[in-house]
């Protein structure tokens, strides 16, 4: 990927319409490309809370953010959740607190780390669209972003 603070500034400006299509293909994408991995369950829970562990890294995880994923999410194991739902599950899975984010960033970065170059790249793209669909991409969202690409 060319540079970091490009691609953050390309996602904090784009529409997000535009961004919810191009992050439906991608997220598809993902899920296909984690399904095919032997440990495809552990896969797919972990970044399905990734995308959470994200769009909470900015103290802000809003309806909008929630609508933007909805679509996608629905393919993994965090079907038909409300917003309430989602919330409540965040809080209940520890993934409002930073040491329980920690561990699913890191497990994160081993998943990342088995795909294909292509892979990595939809999954990054995914995380930056994901950060950045609220117009800002936060400090504390770019330092995941670059242990995500590392």
């Amino acid at each position: 990927m060319s540079d970091f603070n490009t691609l953050c500034k390309k996602f904090e400006n784009s529409d997000p319409d535009a961004l919810r299509d191009i992050m439906s293909r991608k997220l598809e994408s993902v899920y296909n490309t984690l399904i095919a991995l032997p440990e495809k369950n552990e896969a797919v829970d972990t970044f399905g809370k990734f995308v959470m562990c994200l769009m909470l890294a900015d103290n802000d995880f809003s309806q909008g953010e929630y609508d933007i994923i909805k679509a996608r999410m629905d393919i993994s194991s965090f079907t038909d959740m409300t917003y309430e739902e989602m919330r409540a599950f965040m809080t209940e899975n520890g993934l409002d607190n930073p040491e329980e984010c920690e561990k699913v960033i890191k497990s994160m970065v081993g998943i990342m780390g088995r795909l294909s170059e292509f892979d990595r790249e939809d999954a990054a793209l995914c995380a930056f669209m994901v950060c950045g669909i609220d117009g800002n991409v936060s400090e504390n969202e770019k330092a995941i972003l670059k242990r995500i690409l590392n």
